[in-house]
């Protein structure tokens, strides 16, 4: 309900002298506003701004197909992805054998990008391209596939 405002720190604001602003910080920070209305009235106030950190992306170095219920897909176990850009699969001589751009879609140890027959025991190599924080997160490296 005021007229202006004066917040602080002024760094990552959009408009630090508005009653209203947009706040970009690269930290987590905490806002303090001071709000003046035309009768000369302030309240104060703050609000703290969270910026999650990306973290590096787990992905386990193996994984068994054989439906016992443990390790039975393949993808990024822990770390955080806004965005999915591709996750694909490849066989040891460059074939793609599964590509995906959903967040949460898994290889299952299929050639799902050809005729969903079982993928054969070996290692596989693996590159995951996301986004984090409007951050560009790129994950590369290769998995054993046991059956």
């Amino acid at each position: 309900g005021g007229d202006s405002a004066v917040w602080a720190p002024q760094s990552g604001l959009s408009n630090p002298l508005a009653t209203e602003t947009e706040a970009s910080p690269e930290q987590t920070t905490t806002y303090q506003v001071t709000i003046f209305n035309e009768f000369g009235c302030t309240t104060i106030d703050s609000v703290k701004v969270i910026i999650e950190e990306c973290t590096e992306l787990v992905v386990p170095t193996a994984f068994s197909p054989n439906n016992d219920g443990y390790n039975d897909t393949f993808g990024y176990v822990d770390g955080r992805l806004d965005a999915l850009e591709t996750f694909q699969v490849f066989d040891r001589w460059g074939n793609l054998v599964f590509s995906t751009d959903q967040l949460n879609q898994r290889w299952n140890g299929l050639l799902d990008n050809f005729n969903s027959s079982p993928a054969k025991p070996g290692v596989y190599i693996y590159v995951i391209k996301g986004r984090c924080n409007n951050e560009k997160v790129v994950k590369r490296g290769n998995v054993t596939l046991i059956r």
